[in-house]
């Protein structure tokens, strides 16, 4: 049996305009998962449903804020964010979205997928974005492995870094950068002083959920196949005899404070999305789901 401490479950629509779909997510706190837990996301089964590992990616954050935390007030958050893939690509990216603290409630999110080129001038000299960033999260990996109680808001290196990183958010703020323009649009306060407030380091453990006809419930066995393309369908997950019904993912995170002594935050995290359609055959699922979770 899987146990799961849950401290809150949060559900929320996304509508993907492009595709002209509706995707159900929803997320489950809880505190450290067991290894029973982390075996059952790699190869497991519950309630007719398969479910199979098939990628970890590595993130990295530095989240961004004015002084008084006008996005937190405004119940936003902006973030700098590193990718390292399975395959061990690399992107950079930033992104603002709106928080979800509600049931039901809808998610804005507004990204620039590669800021890598980008160059910062600072002090009369030219940095590229991505080597300072790389820089500051190298070195905070190295201090959170070497003590996880670590203290990162005094590091000179890393310190040094971040001021480098500022001269470009003050320059670019003005810039037709999306997250930039949403703000604006929103005529968030303050935001020629946005800086960096957090960083933190996660771990995103991706699995897909499934029906295999050959191995379920007689309640699935006859389960009608989603009318999702093939094409959008991942490679594991195709064949007649599977049915790709959700994709689910474990993030394990911790967050240190940049400005001031505060101790790390961990956070535990795991997230369900329904792939299947049509859309009105899919609580279902996700709800058969959860309760074989709970």
């Amino acid at each position: 049996m899987i146990l799961l401490r849950l401290q809150l479950i949060l559900l929320f629509f996304c509508a993907n305009v492009f595709a002209g779909v509706l995707e159900e997510q929803r997320k489950y706190i809880f505190n450290n998962p067991s290894d029973s837990f982390e075996e059952f996301i790699t190869k497991g089964y519950l309630n007719g449903l398969s479910v199979l590992g098939h990628s970890t990616y590595v993130y990295y954050d530095i989240y961004l804020d004015t002084p008084d935390l006008q996005l937190y007030k405004n119940e936003l958050s902006l973030r700098i964010r590193k990718r390292i893939y399975s395959s061990g690509e690399v992107e950079y990216g930033i992104q603002l979205k709106s928080e979800m603290l509600k049931n039901g409630q809808a998610r804005m999110e507004v990204e620039e997928d590669d800021i890598s080129f980008y160059k910062i001038l600072h002090n009369h000299t030219e940095f590229s974005l991505q080597k300072i960033l790389s820089e500051i999260f190298t070195e905070f990996d190295i201090k959170v492995t070497q003590n996880e109680n670590t203290t990162i808001s005094t590091n000179t290196y890393i310190l040094q870094r971040v001021d480098i990183l500022k001269s470009w958010l003050s320059f670019k703020v003005n810039s037709p950068l999306a997250p930039f323009q949403k703000l604006k649009r929103l005529k968030i306060q303050n935001i020629k002083s946005i800086r960096p407030v957090l960083i933190g380091k996660s771990i995103r453990k991706r699995s897909h959920v499934f029906i295999n006809l050959d191995n379920t419930t007689p309640v699935l066995e006859n389960h009608a196949p989603s009318i999702r393309s093939q094409l959008d369908t991942s490679l594991l997950v195709k064949g007649p005899k599977k049915i790709w019904v959700m994709e689910s993912s474990l993030d394990q995170a911790k967050f240190y404070d940049l400005v001031s002594d505060c101790s790390k935050v961990s956070i535990n995290e795991y997230e369900v999305e329904n792939k299947f359609q049509p859309n009105e055959n899919s609580l279902k699922l996700v709800q058969l789901f959860e309760e074989g979770l709970l």
